[in-house]
């Protein structure tokens, strides 16, 4: 069974080459993890990056909210690469190192922020039990 082959810029066709310019040329300002693997379907690749960027861009959150919540469904799902790519971001967001240590460590921090809990309390739930409790919905929803 032939495995997918990685790709060289000069060798994509006009459709994934117009992909991969939107994608560099766009916040993310490379073509990494599976991004790179969805280049070789440009459809897929067009639609994925579109919707990715819209959930991680286009969020009403702040970016240290949103890399939190990257990083505990990240956690959550064992996924390196989202957690090597957004640890770093969270930290450089604002949340504390520390915390994002325990995140790691597939432990609950006790945030002294209200937002900073509340995200990731909803996240943890929405990943873990696949359901949110009224009283953590409550909480994020009077909070942000």
């Amino acid at each position: 069974m032939t495995r997918i082959k990685d790709w060289k810029i000069e060798d994509l066709s006009n459709e994934q080459k117009e992909v991969h310019d939107t994608i560099v040329n766009g916040p993310r300002g490379h073509v990494v993890g599976p991004l790179r693997i969805w280049l070789n379907n440009p459809k897929l690749a067009k639609s994925a990056q579109t919707v990715g960027a819209y959930a991680r861009y286009g969020t009403s959150l702040p970016q240290s909210l949103s890399e939190l919540a990257i990083i505990t469904t990240g956690r959550v799902w064992s996924s390196a690469f989202e957690w090597e790519h957004h640890a770093p971001l969270a930290i450089e967001g604002g949340i504390n190192p520390e915390h994002v240590k325990t995140i790691s460590l597939g432990k609950r921090p006790i945030f002294d922020n209200i937002n900073e809990q509340a995200v990731f309390d909803f996240a943890a739930e929405a990943n873990v039990i696949k359901n949110v409790t009224d009283e953590t919905y409550k909480i994020l929803i009077d909070n942000l």
